[in-house]
């Protein structure tokens, strides 16, 4: 395991890159894909800040994770980290169906079916890096109209005015 990817689930671009820097970890974020800054952590305070936030996830879903539970075709599913390399984050927080699963040792093992238009569009179909079981919440969850707001912000030129992004939001709502 050489580096942790970490996806915002609200904004695309932001995240944090986790990797071992000699004898500490380093924890890089990032905004809007551009580099923000660094932490350099030991690893015990990385372990006890871990076991900090596991309970912290705890407390707000009641423990469990459906990692290690493997993801077959027909599954529902929520995309955690779709494709870094095409589009990164188009598809992330997005539930469909699994379609294919190749090799884990795969960049993209799974294929997510989101309806039956063609590959690439919004109801279409997407190889994915990695995805988790869908519970019956994130199924019938629509996208909240904050995140709406923000992926519309991204889409949009700096100049563009306040009913162009109430108009994409609105838009990309369906």
């Amino acid at each position: 395991m050489d580096e942790i990817r970490i996806q915002c689930e609200s904004a695309r671009g932001d995240y944090i890159l986790a990797a071992r820097d000699g004898r500490k970890i380093a924890f890089n974020a990032y905004r809007a894909g551009e580099y923000q800054v660094n932490a350099f952590v030991s690893p015990s305070a990385v372990r006890d800040h871990a076991r900090r936030l596991i309970a912290l996830a705890d407390a707000i879903d009641g423990g469990g994770s459906s990692a290690g539970v493997p993801i077959h075709v027909g599954d529902r599913v929520r995309v955690v980290e779709d494709d870094d390399c095409n589009r990164a984050g188009d598809f992330v927080g997005r539930v469909g169906t699994v379609k294919e699963v190749r090799d884990a040792s795969s960049r993209l093992p799974c294929t997510v079916t989101f309806g039956a238009g063609d590959h690439g569009a919004r109801d279409g179909w997407w190889r994915c890096a990695r995805v988790e079981r869908a519970d019956e919440e994130s199924i019938q969850a629509a996208p909240s109209r904050s995140y709406l707001i923000l992926r519309a912000k991204e889409l949009l030129p700096a100049a563009a005015s306040a009913d162009d992004l109430i108009k994409l939001a609105d838009y990309l709502a369906g």
